[in-house]
């Protein structure tokens, strides 16, 4: 059992921060540059209030925060980039008495905001000493209660006293009950147990001791009553037009024609998330977001969620597609036309013919429109194995049999995109038998796979590789083919591309112990993959944020975590860039957010050029980027090392 003065013993030893957010002023380190990020939180759903006064009103929305001022009629939007130093928030309270919001995140961690009168800018101090505690107890806080000076916190293991003043944690009190709210009367502290048992003890006793907490009816509206703050502002906050998207959910985001096309995600294999299927658009230069039809399920009979792709009609604007968990949906300026189900087009279910659920799990994981106009649509774990379709401008319907082969059951196509060659990539997700296809899909008559990479791939050592999860594929500056998975990268080389073969390059950055191959990114989840204008990659990590990298020396060059950035979350989702602004858009499962890379067509990156290498620097021959010599002059377009500096090969 953890002893009861560990954790505050932890708590104490823990040392504050404090910081002033003030206006963002460009700076030569990208890490330290808080001018070349946006953030894009919402504010639409208001689930707790904090009145500082009749003038300044918190409020907790979406797991964002906002202070609302009504005589101004403005609102100021609060987030990382504002001075706080975290997201997802899961309370707030304000303390009168020291003229403080306490704010709580869902991971423990903990801020005290001030914003002096008069004064603009946030004072934040940063309290991390409940997120960095590791401990078997449940540290979940349910209700936040001020009192004087002292913020109590009920917790799922007791109750937390925090001195706003000092800006301390004060005492820990191990109840080891599930306490949902917690309340100071005549000199009196009051705990209501989630099992619906109030505890009570005298404030001046010592409430560390469990035994001076004692059963007791507690007068009565003093627990488990609504804050009055709600129940004085909600239909207030509620008639207000807030900024931003409605959901945080941003699964798949596409850069399309001057706009942003994003889904929620939520849906693989091994995973049902049940999110809002929403499909919702942003428009940069107008500064705003469209949100498509709701309670489309009223309208279809099939459940809305879990939206996994979406692109739109390249010959008509506003004419959009988004698939998912439950089908393919049709949408023109963000209304929708018709939905495609199993009973409505010849897409198949996942489930028997017995199952109720059948309607609801029509699997299109993945869609891409060519230059054609063509909507290729995949659809994974059919009974009849049928698993690739064109629907034309027509809604002509096409089957192709046979081009993606898979074992019946063991398929789940995703991450579908086309490279500069007009092929068709995608990945098989599945666990069973993981896959990435390259199609040539120029003659829709002839439409075959040139390029297939299953478990029994191989890298450039000889060395079969281990059968990863494949999470994205992306087309770098030299037309290679990089592939991200649960368990690092994998390259396959641009003269390679078209070509049935197993072989793919793994990435080599030197050799470890006993002469192993040191491999770049080896057991990173790697998520989404980028390449920019200046040929930089971008790869995204399911866990430990964004990588900038030099694909020809495979050196890192930047390194954006949540801690030292403005990046929301080390777990991100998707990403997908434009290329006029250079701005990197970047879904994380705490919403979104953007980088300004520097990186546009016609301008130079404000970060660093890739170097060139100055390895084989002192011989003529021709390198490829993995390392390996070369016979003679390479014949294929791309970029090689030669005499030691990167050569382009067109």
């Amino acid at each position: 059992m953890t002893n009861r003065k560990t954790l505050l013993a932890a708590l104490l030893a823990a040392a504050s921060t404090t910081a002033t957010a003030g206006e963002t002023t460009p700076s030569d380190d990208p890490l330290l540059d808080r001018s070349r990020w946006q953030i894009y939180l919402s504010y639409a759903q208001p689930t707790e209030i904090a009145c500082q006064s009749a003038d300044s009103i918190w409020v907790l929305a979406s797991k964002g925060l906002y202070l609302y001022l009504p005589q101004q009629q403005a609102i100021r939007y609060q987030n990382k980039l504002t001075g706080l130093s975290d997201t997802g928030i899961q309370h707030i309270a304000w303390n009168r008495e020291t003229h403080g919001l306490l704010v709580v995140y869902d991971n423990s961690n903990i801020d005290i905001v001030r914003q002096p009168r008069g004064d603009s800018l946030l004072h934040v101090t940063n309290m991390p000493g409940y997120y960095s505690y590791a401990t078997s107890l449940d540290k979940t806080v349910n209700r936040i209660t001020t009192h004087g000076r002292l913020a109590y916190l009920a917790t799922n293991f007791g109750v937390m006293a925090i001195d706003m003043g000092g800006q301390v944690f004060l005492e820990t009190y191990r109840l080891d009950r599930s306490v949902t709210d917690v309340q100071v009367a005549d000199n009196t502290i009051w705990a209501l147990c989630k099992s619906g048992v109030a505890l009570k003890a005298p404030l001046d006793a010592n409430l560390m001791n469990p035994a001076t907490w004692q059963q007791a009816t507690p007068p009565t509206g003093l627990l488990g009553q609504t804050p009055a703050d709600w129940t004085a502002h909600q239909a207030q906050v509620k008639a207000l037009q807030v900024e931003g998207p409605l959901y945080n959910n941003f699964g798949r985001v596409r850069w399309k024609d001057g706009k942003l096309l994003t889904v929620g995600g939520g849906y693989t294999w091994y995973r049902e998330d049940r999110l809002p299927g929403t499909p919702q658009v942003y428009w940069p230069q107008e500064r705003r977001w469209q949100v498509y039809d709701e309670q489309v399920d009223t309208l279809t009979g099939v459940k809305y969620i879990d939206m996994t792709d979406i692109d739109e009609d390249p010959l008509r604007p506003g004419h959009v597609y988004s698939s998912g968990r439950t089908g393919l949906y049709e949408w023109q300026d963000g209304h929708l036309v018709r939905h495609y189900g199993y009973l409505t087009s010849p897409l198949g279910t996942a489930l028997g013919p017995e199952s109720q659920s059948k309607p609801h799990y029509v699997l299109v994981e993945t869609i891409c429109y060519d230059r054609r106009g063509l909507l290729w649509v995949t659809n994974s774990i059919t009974k009849d194995g049928k698993n690739l379709y064109t629907l034309s401008p027509d809604h002509d319907w096409r089957l192709y049999e046979g081009v993606l082969d898979m074992h019946h059951g063991d398929d789940g196509y995703m991450s579908a995109m086309f490279d500069s060659r007009g092929m068709l990539w995608m990945n098989n997700n599945h666990f069973s038998n993981s896959a990435t296809f390259g199609i040539d899909v120029s003659d829709t008559a002839n439409v075959r796979t040139l390029c297939v990479l299953n478990d029994n791939m191989v890298n450039q050592f000889q060395t079969k590789l281990s059968d990863a999860y494949r999470n994205c594929v992306a087309e770098d500056s030299t037309h290679n083919i990089w592939i991200g998975t649960q368990s690092g990268i994998f390259l396959v080389e641009a003269d390679r591309c078209q070509q049935q073969h197993n072989l793919v390059t793994q990435p080599v950055l030197g050799e470890g112990l006993v002469g192993q191959k040191d491999f770049f990114m080896q057991g990173q989840n790697i998520m989404s993959i980028v390449a920019d204008h200046d040929g930089h990659l971008w790869i995204a990590s399911g866990g430990a944020g964004l990588y900038m990298i030099d694909p020809v020396e495979l050196t890192q060059l930047e390194h954006f975590t949540s801690a030292n950035s403005p990046l929301l979350s080390d777990n991100i989702e998707t990403m997908d860039y434009d290329r006029a602004t250079g701005l990197l858009y970047i879904g994380t499962s705490s919403g979104l957010c953007s980088f300004d890379t520097g990186s546009a067509t016609g301008s130079q990156t404000g970060i660093s050029a890739p170097k060139a290498t100055q390895a084989h620097g002192g011989d003529r021959h021709y390198y490829s980027l993995s390392g390996q010599q070369l016979p003679a002059r390479p014949t294929q377009p791309g970029i090689y090392i030669h005499r030691g500096r990167k050569t382009v090969i067109r």
